[in-house]
């Protein structure tokens, strides 16, 4: 989209550099609201855990940050409208792009996916894909891509699938020995 094209440029225009994938891209660009070192320097360790835990919310109930209900510090806002990755229209406020949403609230999911599936109180739906792809990015072992693609199975049988078929084809190597165990939890699902 145009609006990640224009981060990107931003970003070489900044540094003179663009970052080597999209997990360091978004990194470097929410480095002022993550970096979870400066916040405990300041006194405010737990600043990036609301601002994911706001964006999983904003994601997975498909709405705007309202500043009248919901909570995020002063100072996270600040940096986000500073650091243009937050916009305002009507008194209610936006990420930039849903991309930069979706890393922030898989930052919330992947620390606690099972709890959160199990608790039942969101809908798994399309909405949710890049946020799933952006865990899937992230993870490194067999047994995480399989647990949560199998419970995935049991909340939406498409965002199953849909992740299952990402991680296919750009992360192959988290497949491995449980490939074949999750085609047949599929077609037991499908009869």
């Amino acid at each position: 989209s145009s609006d990640l094209l224009e981060i990107v440029t931003e970003k070489w225009k900044a540094s003179g550099t663009i970052p080597a994938d999209s997990d360091a891209l978004y990194a470097d660009l929410l480095s002022p609201v993550l970096d979870q070192n400066q916040w405990e320097l300041l006194g405010r360790g737990s600043y990036p855990s609301i601002l994911t835990r706001l964006a999983f919310q904003m994601m997975a109930e498909k709405r705007a940050f309202n500043p009248n209900k919901d909570e995020l510090p002063v100072e996270i806002r600040r940096r986000l409208l500073e650091h243009k990755l937050f916009v305002e229209w009507d008194g209610l406020f936006e990420f930039r792009h849903e991309r930069i949403r979706s890393y922030l609230a898989a930052e919330h999911f992947r620390a606690r996916w099972s709890l959160i599936l199990d608790e039942g109180t969101h809908v798994v739906d399309e909405t949710w894909s890049v946020m799933l792809e952006m865990c899937g990015s992230k993870m490194s072992s067999w047994d995480d891509a399989k647990f949560l693609t199998l419970a995935l199975l049991n909340h939406s049988r498409s965002s199953g699938i849909s992740l299952f078929k990402w991680m296919r084809s750009n992360r192959p190597q988290l497949l491995g020995a449980w490939e074949d165990e999750f085609i047949f939890k599929v077609g037991q699902l499908t009869v």
